[in-house]
């Protein structure tokens, strides 16, 4: 996590998405992109800062809807990534919260 991620697979990882992304827009669909939380040093990472930097490059917040970040350290993780059931709970309601305000 102390590396950058401009690297070829990360962009081809981010393009592919653009696809399915544009596939479900011809289609109608409603995107919202949001943020899992991890732990705060991860998130705040190298790595994340520029997979971040990268996939806002490519779904600028211009012209896809975001949900904000969450606060990181409000959540435990078992090991910086993967939320414990507690947290997958409470992001779980944040997530349906933020995206019934984002819809209205």
């Amino acid at each position: 996590y102390s590396v950058l991620s401009e690297n070829s697979s990360d962009v081809a990882v981010i393009e592919k998405m653009a696809k399915l992304v544009t596939t479900l827009q011809t289609k109608n669909f409603k995107l919202i992109f949001f943020e899992m939380p991890v732990h705060p040093v991860l998130a705040d990472s190298i790595l994340a800062q520029s997979r971040r930097k990268l996939l806002f490059a490519r779904f600028p917040k211009d012209r896809f809807l975001w949900l904000e970040r969450p606060n990181d350290a409000l959540y435990e993780t078992s090991d910086g990534l993967h939320l414990l059931d507690p947290s997958v709970r409470v992001f779980t309601d944040w997530v349906i919260e933020k995206v019934i305000q984002a819809l209205r």
